[in-house]
Order: C-alpha cells, then structure tokens, then sequence
C-alpha cells in the first residue's frame, strides 16, 4: 500500500491502509520495533500473538517499512526496520552467514530457501538505504559462503553445510532465491569496492550522473560524432549567448550530444538561417538526423 501510495498519491492507502496495517501489528505484538522481535501469527482462541520466526518475515517487514518511510517522510520507520533486521541476524546467522533452521538438520528445500531470498532483497533494499556495516558484512559473508557450497555448479540448498538433496523444483527456487542474494553483493561491492565515479562531463552525458553546475561551472557543452566520453570533440562554455565553434572544433560538422545546465536552456542553428531547434531545458544524448549533421551554431539562454 505505502509503495501504491508513491504511485497514485491516494491518502487511504496510508489512513486506514499502510500506517493503520503497521499499527495494528506493533499493538497485537506480532512485532515489536524496541526489541525486533516478530511473530508469525495469533492464536485464534486468545488473540495473542505466537508462533515461530522466519527470514521472510523480516524481508517483507523492513521493505514495507522503506516504503511507508517514503510515503510518509517519517525516518522512524527506517530505524524500525533496523531493529527488526539486527533482532533477524540474531536469530538467523552464524558467523554472519544468513541460516533457517532447516540447515540445523541439513533438511532445506524450496520453501527454506525461497523465504531466504526475500530477506536477501530486504537486505539489499535496506543496506542501500542506510550503508550499515553490519547488513554489508552478513550480505558479504552469505554470498562467499553460496560461492563456497555450489553443488556441481548448482546453488547450495545450505550456506552452512553441503546439503545434496536436489530437486527439480528446489532448483528453481534456490535459483531465484540466491539471485537475489547475489543483487545484494552487487549493492555492496557498489558502495564498499568499487571506484566511486567522479563527476564529469562524460559521465553526465551518459546519464550516469546528473549534471551540476555548481561543480563544473558549465551553462552547456556540444559534442560531435558520437560522444566526448569516445574522445571526439567537445566544446564546453561558462557563459550565455550565441556561440560558433571556436578555433580547433569541429562540432558544428556534427552533433550528437548536448549537455544542459541546470537553470539554462540551448537552441540549436541550422546553417544559413534555415531554421532551429526549439529551446532544450535538458541534456540529450542524440538529438536526431534533423539536427545531427546540421548545426551552425548554438545559443544558450538568449
């Protein structure tokens, strides 16, 4: 409902929805946010609440709370969702690796293993949100130790022991389920690993960046062929005006990718008059044939 909300904007997917729903948990007991504990039902004959732990659980719990963070503004679900998640290591890691209590008896089949991966997904959701050390140390450690028991190149039912019991369903389902887990590594190997990017102006133009003035000091650039991040010609301005190529460019031969400042605009001139673009309030990677192989001139602003 919270993630419906972020979507439609309809306020009784929130009252008398999502915020009611967690509400209503937290006053039942199923779950509690001061220690992380979470139940898995209520018995009919006394509505208290009862009933084993499972990874799943926790998994759709902190992902729904993400989600009513969102909708609401109110940060108070994320260090919910926190407390649920390090209650969840309690009771379902060795030695940081993510176990159910079928690895106990080295009995796990597809259930066991499906309801690992959606805690993985949560894990994944919620490390990128908060950078916790502790949820990048249990994704870490459970994806070496999936690496360190695959069964003849298949997924292990276990990350704890060498479970062989496979079926053709299991497979399907450990496939799925440790996927997941392996989304989560990438998340973070992303942010504990690998280089961060720099930000450039090939890298914006790439869209792998959004593009800052206040870092580049730029109101616009013009690019040829296909693209400044191969090392073609690019040409790059502080300033508003009408622009032609300066001396030693070659762009105004062909274009293929403008980049924008925030708060500016550019207009593309076609060679003697013939015509131009409208105004362009955002960086385009390929502007189209039209335009392409016939810019004279730009001019950003006015």
């Amino acid at each position: 409902m919270a993630t419906m909300y972020s979507i439609t904007h309809d306020p009784a997917l929130l009252h008398g929805g999502a915020i009611d729903i967690y509400d209503w948990l937290v006053s039942t007991g199923l779950v509690d946010p001061f220690t992380g504990d979470q139940k898995d039902g209520m018995s009919i004959d006394s509505c208290r609440a009862g009933g084993a732990s499972y990874t799943y659980e926790y998994g759709v719990l902190v992902q729904g709370l993400m989600a009513l963070a969102d909708a609401t503004g109110n940060q108070t679900y994320i260090e919910h969702a926190m407390t649920y998640i390090q209650n969840a290591f309690r009771k379902f890691t060795k030695d940081n690796i993510i176990y159910e209590e079928c690895d106990e008896s080295n009995t796990c089949s597809g259930d066991g293993i499906a309801f690992r991966g959606v805690l993985y997904l949560g894990l994944a959701r919620l490390y990128e949100r908060t950078r916790d050390d502790r949820i990048a140390q249990v994704i870490e450690a459970s994806y070496f130790a999936m690496l360190a028991h695959t069964v003849d190149g298949r997924y292990p039912l276990s990350l704890i022991n060498n479970n062989n019991n496979f079926t053709g369903d299991n497979e399907i389902v450990i496939t799925i389920g440790d996927l997941n887990l392996a989304t989560a590594m990438i998340k973070v190997y992303q942010y504990r690993y690998a280089a961060s990017v720099i930000p450039n102006i090939d890298a914006a133009i790439n869209g792998l960046l959004p593009f800052d003035a206040t870092i580049q000091g730029l109101t616009g650039c013009v690019c040829n062929d296909i693209g400044c991040p191969m090392g073609h010609d690019m040409e790059c301005f502080n300033d508003s005006g009408h622009k032609d190529p300066s001396s030693g460019h070659q762009w105004a031969e062909k274009v293929s990718a403008i980049l924008v400042g925030p708060g500016h605009q550019m207009m593309l001139f076609k060679p003697k008059g013939t015509g131009h673009s409208d105004w362009i309030n955002g960086s385009e990677w390929f502007i189209g044939d039209e335009y392409n192989h016939n810019v004279d001139s730009i001019s950003i602003d006015y």
